[in-house]
């Protein structure tokens, strides 16, 4: 270092030692993953050849066994023979059945099963499903129910055979674990856009239901409620995990709803395609339905007929005391139609906490939960509910627009049985009432359902051209009832016209929840009266607003519905200015002779009774009022009456009431209910 002359070397030394060593295993096992690879793809190749050379080899013999044991069963046979033969046939599809389920499993496995998008019969498929059950429930001594909304579309554009495998699958197990009782089909329209159609189908039994811990691995491969089960009933688990699989291909979802000893309902809802512009499309057939199960033996089913009145019996539900509780006056309106043309009796609620108050006071059978409302919600107010002693049995049916994934779940995790989504489905609501309600038949109690619930019903009467409107779904989904759609109507144009711009001050201001709550309503009632592209819009508005605030599409969306609406809003507006829609003589006829205090005083009674339990179908008993009046003071009382009725103000309409009856020297009962029961 001390002269620059004198050369040096530096040098390091490294050890690779390890490094190499583990170069070398990783490239050891690179290789070795790679060669596993290349052996899995050759064993999954050879599985699908073995699958389909075995698939072909059982099919040949099983195709003569079953063939040639049909062929026999026509010919002329002793009882024994033909015991035996009915025998190999049931063996022989239970064995086809099973082959089946073991391909289509190994093909979803393998993402090689996928679902055919063709033009079908959904009224085929009904009908097969009931030929091939149909005489399995007979011999076991069950009834086969099945209930259709009206106007669903008889051709489809889907997969036919996977739904039919669905159901297929769902109703036979159904049948095998119900020893006495009933299974119910039931089929109802969830959504509909204008392009295509959400089906919701619930298959409910009366069999021995399942536990928690049970429903927890239902529709897990290979799995059984437990082994007990499998040996009493046999099966390889498999149906149900294919179920889920071909619902999700199919872009729907799939639940169970169970309780031990009582029964089950699976439900599952499927998205399908509408028919394109041309092809002829009729709605379903129920008779030819009715008549695959009357040739089962089953002379059963809930049919809705053509004027939209269901044919279950009627002394199921007749007499049934409902706390509805919702409050979006259409919506309110519609549903208390539906349950008092059943000859329900009704008690409304407009938010959860008047809700607690009603169930504290008085008993009912049921209740109808909407989720979303002012003061308490539905989840809330079911909870509460729940924690009172004699509400622990209470059936709690959520009926809301909430239809996202988890909104159910939600609703039963709050204490609630079921969840009956809208637009609300006739069929489908009744279905669940069926299900729910515990009551003798026959039995009534209570005050009789309200004079003037039986409206007139006619599909015959022609409706206006409504732009924006799907009129015919509108009507469907209040039960062919023509006085109250076109009442909706004139009421979602008075009351929704402002609606997108009140949504968008919610959004100028930042009030996303304020915005989400109003495309909640808006879809809503928009989907009842039939105005479905409008509906989808605030649906999707909905949509951003809960998870996507920030969205630029929210905007989007807002300025497309806003367009929407005003051609409905200016469409019935027009429409009701020129002239008279059906019903409108009914509701405004005035007659010639005014009638005496004496004739009025029991409807003037009926209508005090019933504002004082705040019940809103005083409004039918108004009605009657209104037919029996034309002196103009008595006109402008009534008017008033009607005023107050518009807004459920029901004190009020009790002043007005009492102040006309004391004019007239009629004389009524009845006082101001306590302030703690007021809306």
């Amino acid at each position: 270092r001390e002269s620059q002359e004198t050369p040096a070397i530096i040098g390091v030394l490294v050890d690779v030692t390890e490094q190499k060593i583990f170069t070398a295993e990783l490239l050891r096992a690179k290789g070795q993953a790679e060669g596993l690879a290349i052996k899995a793809a050759e064993a999954s190749r050879a599985k699908g050849e073995f699958l389909a050379n075995m698939s072909h080899e059982i099919r040949t013999p099983l195709n003569a066994v079953i063939g040639l044991t049909h062929l026999c069963l026509q010919t002329e046979l002793s009882d024994q023979q033909r015991d035996y033969l009915s025998k190999i046939s049931l063996s022989a599809h239970a064995l086809l059945q099973l082959l089946n389920d073991i391909l289509d499993f190994s093909k979803i496995e393998a993402g090689k099963l996928v679902v055919e998008s063709v033009p079908f019969s959904l009224e085929n498929v009904l009908g097969e499903l009931l030929t091939i059950l149909g005489v399995h429930s007979q011999k076991k001594g069950l009834e086969l129910l099945m209930m259709v909304d009206q106007g669903i579309p008889s051709h489809m554009v889907g997969d036919g055979y996977r739904l039919g495998q669905v159901l297929t699958n769902l109703v036979g197990n159904a049948i095998k674990f119900t020893e006495k009782g009933s299974v119910t089909i039931a089929l109802a329209v969830a959504e509909e856009t204008q392009k295509q159609v959400c089906l919701r189908f619930a298959v409910t039994d009366t069999g021995i239901g399942m536990t928690q811990s049970q429903m927890a691995n239902l529709f897990q491969e290979f799995a059984q409620g437990d082994s007990s089960t499998t040996r009493k009933y046999g099966g390889t688990g498999l149906g149900l995990a294919i179920c889920q699989r071909l619902v999700r291909l199919m872009h729907g979802q799939i639940s169970v709803v169970s309780m031990l000893g009582e029964g089950s309902c699976f439900t599952f809802v499927v998205w399908i395609d509408k028919v394109a512009d041309g092809y002829p499309v009729h709605p379903l057939s129920t008779e030819s339905i009715q008549d695959s199960l009357s040739t089962c033996g089953h002379v059963g089913g809930a049919w809705p007929d053509r004027q939209g009145s269901g044919r279950e019996p009627a002394d199921t539900l007749r007499g049934v005391e409902v706390l509805l509780v919702e409050d979006n006056d259409i919506n309110l309106q519609v549903a208390r139609e539906l349950l008092e043309q059943r000859q329900m009796q009704v008690t409304v609620a407009r938010h959860g906490r008047e809700a607690v108050t009603w169930v504290g006071q008085r008993a009912f059978d049921v209740i109808l939960m909407d989720v979303q409302m002012p003061v308490m919600d539905g989840l809330e107010a079911t909870r509460m509910i729940r924690g009172m002693e004699k509400c622990k049995e209470l059936p709690i049916i959520a009926m809301t627009a909430n239809a996202m994934v988890g909104d159910r779940e939600e609703c039963l995790a709050a204490g609630m049985n079921d969840h009956v989504t809208k637009p609300i489905s006739p069929g489908e609501l009744y279905a669940a009432l069926v299900k729910w309600v515990q009551r003798v038949p026959g039995e009534v109690r209570g005050r009789a359902a309200p004079s003037g619930s039986g409206k007139v019903r006619s599909r015959d009467v022609p409706l206006p051209v409504l732009p924006g409107v799907d009129t015919a779904r509108g009507l469907r989904n209040l039960g062919g009832n023509v006085p109250l759609y076109c009442n909706l109507l004139r009421k979602f144009s008075q009351n929704q016209g402002g609606a997108c711009a009140r949504m968008e001050r919610f959004l100028d201001s930042g009030d996303v929840r304020g915005l989400e709550r109003t495309a909640h309503t808006l879809k809503g009632v928009a989907g009842t009266i039939g105005a479905l592209a409008l509906a989808d819009l605030a649906k999707e508005m909905e949509r951003c607003a809960r998870f996507a605030p920030e969205s630029p599409e929210l905007r989007e969306h807002l300025t497309a519905a806003a367009g929407e609406l005003a051609q409905v809003v200016t469409a019935v507006a027009a429409t009701l200015c020129q002239q008279d829609l059906p019903g409108d003589a009914n509701d405004h006829a005035t007659p010639a002779v005014d009638a005496t205090p004496e004739a009025l005083q029991p409807l003037f009674q009926e209508a005090v009774d019933m504002s004082l339990a705040y019940d809103p179908a005083v409004e039918s008993v108004i009605e009657k009022i209104a037919s029996m009046v034309c002196a103009l003071p008595r006109r402008e009382r009534l008017a008033s009456i009607q005023a107050t009725l518009e807004v459920y103000d029901f004190e009020a309409c009790l002043t007005l009431l009492h102040a006309w009856a004391n004019a007239e020297g009629i004389r009524l009962t009845g006082e101001l209910p306590p302030a703690h029961c007021a809306t």
